[in-house]
């Protein structure tokens, strides 16, 4: 062997041994965006340039034949994988549903098939011959460049995809997509050269676009971070949404971040890359809530986050990002998290107003049930020593004497009741979502309702404050007791069946139509309670945002209806 023979042979073991480095290095990062396809692709490589390595030293013809014509079918192989790396690094999942993957898997199929029986209908290779210099070469049939204009479309519509994101890319993404695009270029114009003007028969020059593109894969992986920082869902995340979203993988490196999260924490695009704590520093509170969050748990919160004397306030997000084909987070599954901050600042404020403008009210109701105790207090007395000077009142006298004791205690009930509706009038601060039926089945516990029946004929679900709810519900049930025994049985409480909201029906005598639109004022009774149960539940309906009807049931009871969300 000559030394150009062997400088050409230690060349290809040498491309071969790189491809199988690169091989071995894709396998670690499978599970990733891309990091399949890439294997894939470097198993492809690793396997051509063993072949071409191989073939100067086959002496037989057909094992030769064999040998070369592998090589096609890999080279078709080593395209399709630049193509789904293409596709994943770019998010462009339009082209890797199901039918463009087996659309390709025929591509390889009818491509392998037709290499391997070449011998038989010699299509791909018409002929082969030895060369000056003791080693066989191929003269090329029609097929083989159907191979080739397969290929280089295929690895052409690769670098188009990469072209296109690249004029959005930015920061190590950018770095990424260009190295993606050298890579693919030159493994092309390589393969093209070698298929079209070969410069030696013992040298395969695609090797040297197989190595030159594995080795900028390599440079990546280790300056580019590679694998490890890829694109997360670039169309939801940086143009979808308008709260502040960061991506990070596992070891909470960021991987992408979009136009608001860059506006909060006062970055760019080159934060990408960089550890969460870089990007946090500010907000150390932020930091130790995400870092100290299990990998593969989703957790909400609400955090402040304070900066030159200004707060803001969040609810917090941190989400396990997994694989498509992953059924659920687990620690081995999970790529990474992804950080939602949606500014909660307005509610908030309007929160504290709220509170504060509670507080106000039920102060305020407080000093005006106290004061009005003392002079009515004083006017019993009045009453009392009026009574005790007339000795034989007439009917007129005695009547008028009835009437203003009858007075005095409205008024003093009223008082006494005062700071309760204001304080079931307020507004509503913290709604929690729960089921009315453990909350009826309380309130009905809390009545006497001897001789009746419940019935929660539906699943109701509902949003606001259960200790509230359990009161209107106390106090319909109150009601039905007090005045539709003993004609009504059974009190039933289900959906509205037209409109968001539920009911709250009796089948005793019902209410006349002239107390339809009066029942829930304060004072107003049919019978002779006080005129505040109802009143009660009307104040606290209307403190959820809510309205309340009363009707007449199918079987002619009282009928509340209670619109959860009115328009």
């Amino acid at each position: 062997m000559d030394h150009t023979a062997l400088l050409y042979s230690g060349l290809e073991a040498v491309f071969a041994i790189v491809t199988v480095a690169i091989t071995v290095l894709s396998w670690r990062y499978r599970s990733r965006v891309t990091g399949f396809p890439l294997f894939v692709t470097a198993v492809s490589a690793a396997a051509y340039a063993l072949a071409s390595f191989t073939m100067p030293f086959v002496s037989d013809p057909l094992a030769w034949q064999l040998v070369n014509n592998i090589r096609y079918p890999l080279g078709a192989l080593i395209a399709t994988g630049s193509f789904f790396i293409a596709v994943e690094f770019t998010q462009n999942e339009q082209y890797n549903r199901p039918v463009v993957r087996a659309a390709f898997g025929l591509i390889l199929a009818v491509d392998a098939i037709v290499a391997l029986t070449n011998p038989i209908h010699r299509l791909m290779i018409t002929d082969q011959f030895i060369t000056e210099t003791g080693i066989y070469a191929a003269v090329l049939g029609p097929l083989f460049w159907v191979h080739v204009v397969v290929g280089l479309a295929i690895g052409s519509i690769s670098i188009g995809l990469l072209l296109d994101n690249l004029r959005e890319a930015q920061g190590i993404y950018r770095t990424q997509n260009v190295v993606l695009v050298v890579g693919l270029a030159m493994l092309a114009v390589f393969f093209g050269i070698q298929s079209v003007a070969a410069v030696n028969y013992r040298f395969d020059l695609a090797t040297v676009g197989i190595v030159g593109y594995c080795s900028l894969i390599l440079w990546g992986l280790f300056r580019a971070d590679l694998l490890q920082t890829v694109p997360v869902s670039r169309e939801t995340l940086l143009k979808s949404m308008d709260d502040p979203v960061i991506a990070l993988d596992e070891n909470d490196t960021v991987v992408d971040l979009n136009t608001a999260a860059m506006g909060l924490f006062s970055v760019d695009a080159a934060a990408i890359g960089n550890h969460v704590e870089s990007v946090f520093a500010d907000y150390p509170a932020l930091k130790t809530r995400v870092t100290a969050a299990e990998l593969e748990t989703e957790t909400r919160d609400e955090i402040t986050l304070s900066r030159n004397g200004n707060s803001q306030y969040f609810d917090l997000l941190v989400s396990p990002i997994v694989p498509r084909e992953t059924h659920g987070p687990t620690i081995d599954a999970t790529l990474g998290r992804i950080v939602v901050l949606r500014d909660i600042t307005d509610r908030k404020q309007y929160e504290t107003r709220i509170e504060t403008h509670n507080r106000t009210l039920e102060r305020l109701a407080n000093v005006i049930s106290h004061d009005l105790r003392s002079p009515m207090a004083t006017a019993q007395n009045l009453v009392t020593i009026l009574k005790l000077n007339l000795d034989e009142p007439n009917e007129s006298a005695e009547r008028s004497i009835a009437e203003l004791e009858a007075l005095i205690g409205d008024i003093e009930a009223f008082a006494s009741h005062l700071p309760a509706l204001a304080r079931e009038s307020s507004y509503v601060e913290h709604p929690t979502t729960f089921d009315l039926e453990p909350i009826a089945d309380a309130a009905w516990r809390a009545v006497d309702t001897d001789g009746l029946s419940l019935q929660v004929v539906d699943e109701i679900t509902l949003s606001g404050d259960p200790r509230r709810l359990r009161q209107v519900l106390q106090n319909l049930f109150q009601n039905t007791a007090h005045h539709a025994r003993p004609t009504a049985t059974t009190v039933t409480v289900g959906l509205l069946p037209d409109r968001d909201g539920f009911f709250v029906e009796d089948d005793g005598p019902g209410i006349g139509a002239a107390q339809d639109d009066e029942i829930f004022d304060y004072g107003m009774s049919t019978g002779d309670g006080t005129g505040i149960g109802l009143a009660i539940v009307r104040t606290i309906v209307e403190a959820h945002s809510w309205r309340i009807a009363v009707t007449h049931s199918d079987r002619g009871g009282a009928r509340f209806e209670i619109d959860t969300n009115p328009t």
